[in-house]
């Protein structure tokens, strides 16, 4: 959940002080390196051709450069007994850490490619951190194997059966959950936004809409559970079933609130087509921020199957997205 950024402040404290830090980055490539595995595993495992390029896409940046988001949320946590496979290695890496008091002297990522960081003027634990991280790996690996997984959540391309909404009367054939558009505006496929992280879909499957206007509603009956305090992104549990993460531009978080009011609060009960948010689309223009407002499923994996609409323009009333269990 990006608990760990609150360290970031001791551990560069740490390094400016005495010049090293024993914990914050040693607890980092321990858990790099097990989510690095644990992705690794399941690619090696699983007979499923997306979930074994996935799964080895995401172990090799995290094994290289330690960006381990796409194996946390892409692979490990939706598949969960890998999860649990890297908490084991690493914490059989972090005692070994700790018994040869291992020590990093830069603040970077722990990954392969920044294995200098252990090494300073007078200290070496190049060698240390080497052994820690193939602990870390191995362990996470054996372990992932012997506790196993369940992949059937994931689909080959050759078994999906995505279809396009087609029909201008918004009949749709898949029932189990139905989304409205949440603001007016041109769709855009999901792919196309220009974020990684939600065009890659490790947050879950969904579209995004360029907006015509500043008015952000509800898209189906819910609840809200949780506000952005900048206003940026509301997220609902809609009554279908449905869990749904409404993001409104990309990094406008950094405008701190300014252009946005939010008109609803936690634990709100909204209808369809009630006002969530207002927001001033000169003001994120002008501040330089993409305005693509960006609808997710967050709960993607209960769903087997989405229809995303094929309009080239949306408005309030028109079918967004459908799904089918």
């Amino acid at each position: 959940m990006g608990d760990h950024k609150s360290l970031i402040l001791i551990a560069i404290a740490l390094v400016a002080g005495q010049g090293f830090d024993p914990v914050i980055r040693v607890v980092a490539v321990c858990s790099n390196m097990s989510q690095a595995a644990a992705a690794l595993a399941v690619s090696v495992k699983t007979k499923n051709k997306n979930l074994k390029s996935l799964a080895f896409s995401s172990s090799v940046t995290a094994f290289l450069g330690g960006i381990t988001e796409p194996a946390m949320y892409g692979v490990n946590l939706k598949l969960k007994t890998p999860m649990y496979a890297a908490m084991i290695g690493a914490f059989v890496a972090g005692i070994f850490a700790g018994i040869v008091k291992l020590k990093a002297f830069i603040y970077v990522t722990p990954g392969i490619l920044s294995l200098a960081m252990w090494v300073s003027k007078e200290e070496n634990f190049f060698f240390m951190a080497i052994i820690t991280m193939v602990i870390a790996s191995v362990v996470t690996f054996i372990a992932t194997l012997i506790i196993g997984f369940d992949d059937s959540e994931f689909i080959d391309e050759e078994d999906e059966n995505l279809v396009e909404i087609k029909d201008e009367n918004q009949d749709m054939s898949l029932k189990d959950g139905l989304l409205y558009a949440p603001v007016e505006g041109k769709v855009k496929k999901l792919e196309e936004v220009d974020d990684d992280t939600f065009a890659s879909k490790v947050m879950g499957n969904g579209v995004a809409i360029k907006p015509s206007m500043g008015i952000l509603r509800s898209p189906e009956d819910a609840e809200v559970t949780a506000v952005f305090d900048s206003g940026h992104a509301i997220c609902l549990k809609c009554v279908n079933g449905m869990e749904v993460l409404i993001h409104i531009g990309i990094d406008t978080v950094n405008l701190k609130g300014q252009g946005f009011k939010v008109l609803v609060e936690v634990g709100s009960k909204v209808k369809k087509g009630d006002k969530l948010i207002e927001f001033n689309l000169d003001t994120i223009n002008n501040s330089g921020y993409d305005d693509d407002v960006i609808i997710v499923v967050t709960n993607s994996d209960e769903y087997r199957d989405f229809e995303i609409s094929e309009n080239k323009e949306v408005n309030f009333d028109d079918v967004l997205l459908g799904v089918k269990k």
